[in-house]
């Protein structure tokens, strides 16, 4: 017989109440494991500054380039009430665009902005993974490393759930190519410094370690 899928929760919590009660309605069958230490020492102060960093950077960078795509547009109006998809196929769409736009704050040069603070972010982050650590803080799989990786994974070549939404051809292709020539710069200069042909593991693949982490809770 198949291992029943896990799900992992912090107690209390009512955002992980509202997750289970989710799963019960849709009578999929999980096993409930609670974790309490979520938040080790120092978990809390990554998560605040990838919460403040990570997410808002992630943000302004995607939808830049994704509010000008036809994609977006079908996405949003995938799976909602017949009269807000008639709306958007009556020219309602470059109004939500643009009241998108303001509320996220997309002005023109904040992507380029967003891209810089992220290469800042997940230097900092390859920072603390070069001492050959699995973790960002202690021995386990903590909160700060499933923050980091659910705010980082639209920006990466990685389709899973949500992202799956700019997973096609919209700001992905561009934030993969720019992400994939950002890691051929940083292998390069870590060449350069070390002297030798190959350099040590990238940032690249230490966040594909995390969002195996996330995918397999190991």
């Amino acid at each position: 017989m198949a291992e029943l899928p896990r799900l992992v929760i912090l107690a209390p919590s009512h955002f992980c109440e509202k997750a289970l009660w989710a799963l019960h309605r849709c009578r999929v069958p999980v096993t409930v494991e609670a974790q309490a230490n979520l938040l080790p020492p120092g978990a809390q102060e990554l998560c605040t500054r990838f919460d403040s960093g990570v997410g808002p950077d992630t943000r302004h960078l995607v939808y830049a380039h994704a509010l000008g795509t036809a994609e977006v547009a079908r996405a949003l109006r995938s799976g909602v009430p017949w009269w807000q998809a008639f709306l958007f196929r009556a020219g309602a769409w470059p109004v939500v665009r643009a009241v998108m736009r303001k509320g996220f704050h997309i002005e023109p040069g904040c992507a380029d902005l967003a891209l810089e603070h992220l290469r800042t972010e997940f230097s900092y982050v390859s920072s603390l993974l070069a001492d050959g650590r699995r973790y960002l803080v202690g021995d386990a799989f903590s909160g700060a490393d499933l923050t980091f990786t659910a705010l980082a994974l639209p920006v990466l070549p990685i389709p899973y759930g949500a992202a799956q939404t700019f997973a096609t051809r919209a700001g992905r292709r561009l934030c993969r190519q720019r992400w994939t020539n950002w890691r051929r710069h940083q292998r390069a200069c870590l060449q350069r410094a070390s002297g030798r042909r190959s350099a040590s593991k990238s940032w690249a693949d230490k966040v594909a370690h995390f969002s195996d982490l996330c995918l397999q809770q190991e």
